[in-house]
């Protein structure tokens, strides 16, 4: 049985890790491009979709393994938080509408 609290846990951290990086991600795209930004993420985005089926077998004990999915949750909305600011970027300064 998995506790309503665990769950909460595992599903909140994505939007703890969200907002960080909205801000770091718009710097960035502006500094290194949006279509650069925007592949890092999916690729990272990617990594840690891949991941987390076998993180959750890693450890015999529930708290760890609620606490090790936590932190990846983390880390894509991480990745995530990047995405939107490097697409606009991409939008903006390299697509051509003519």
């Amino acid at each position: 049985m998995f506790l309503l609290i665990f769950q909460g846990l595992v599903l909140g951290c994505f939007f703890w890790g969200y907002p960080v990086f909205q801000i770091m991600g718009g710097h960035l795209s502006d500094k290194i491009g949006g279509d650069q930004v925007m592949y890092r993420a999916a690729f990272l985005w990617s990594s840690i979709c891949m991941i987390t089926p076998y993180a959750a077998y890693v450890y015999d004990s529930k708290v760890a393994t609620v606490y090790m999915m936590a932190l990846l949750r983390f880390l894509m909305g991480l990745t995530q938080g990047r995405h939107k600011q490097g697409l606009q970027t991409y939008g903006v300064e390299d697509v051509n509408f003519v």
